[in-house]
């Protein structure tokens, strides 16, 4: 990347190139936010920013493709996964950019790998990037009421807001136990 700005324009138009529309406004949203959550916890906001930009590079793939690249690059597929294969995308996701677009810092690719289910050695970076994804502006279009919950991660990234509601919790459900919260690493 060039020196000054993470995010040049060079890899703005690679965005807009690859990611449809509703995914770029998604990604530019949670990258406003990200800016500021880093702001108030000591992350650099440049890093959050080009981490929330980057984070669903992914997003795009079938359920099928993504599970044939979980293959390819050697990932493992667990049975929460192999149910709902969109949750690969962030590990998938960690790959292709370290694949295809030469991004080798290993804490930006442990915060997009992480940004759906999160993983038990997040750091800073990329608890930044989990919770500007869950809630970017729009999400209040799903879930509503998160505005308490935003007020609440700027004072501390790691406290509970409740229980995730709609679509994502029965995502995350698993018959036998919580989230399944693995930390394969895509270097």
């Amino acid at each position: 990347m060039a020196t000054g700005s993470l995010v040049t324009s060079d890899l703005l138009q690679r965005l807009g190139a690859e990611l449809d529309a509703e995914t770029l406004a998604h990604s530019e949203r949670t990258a406003e936010l990200a800016v500021q959550l880093a702001a108030h916890h000591g992350v650099d906001p440049e890093r959050a920013r080009l981490a929330a930009l980057i984070h669903d590079v992914a997003d795009c793939y079938s359920e099928r493709e993504l599970l044939v690249l979980a293959e390819r690059y050697g990932i493992d597929i667990s049975l929460t996964e192999a149910r709902v294969p969109k949750l690969l995308h962030g590990k998938i996701g960690a790959e292709i950019l370290r694949r295809d677009w030469g991004i080798t810092d290993d804490e930006l690719l442990d915060a997009v790998r992480d940004h759906i289910t999160g993983g038990v050695r997040m750091g800073p970076l990329a608890r930044v990037l989990f919770v500007a994804d869950k809630l970017e502006p729009e999400r209040d279009r799903h879930f509503g009421g998160l505005d308490p919950i935003r007020q609440l991660a700027v004072v501390n990234l790691e406290a509970r807001g409740g229980e995730p509601r709609g679509g994502d919790a029965e995502a995350l459900r698993l018959e036998d136990g919580p989230a399944d919260w693995g930390g394969q690493a895509a270097r």
